[in-house]
């Protein structure tokens, strides 16, 4: 049990409650913190999920 609870505002993520964005091939991205749950995000951050034999596409 955390000792201390985080100052409002705050936000706690549960990457298993979250929906994934399929990103095709075996590829997907678990959205963390975005405009969709943060007024002041500018950007959209995440973790992206390879499945065993995918790759990120080079440029």
């Amino acid at each position: 049990m955390c000792p201390q609870r985080p100052t409002e505002p705050s936000l706690l993520i549960r990457p298993d409650e979250v929906d994934r964005f399929d990103r095709g091939g075996g590829v997907a991205t678990i959205p963390c913190v975005g405009k969709w749950n943060s007024e002041k995000a500018v950007v959209t951050t995440g973790q992206t999920v390879f499945q065993p034999g995918t790759a990120c596409p080079c440029s």
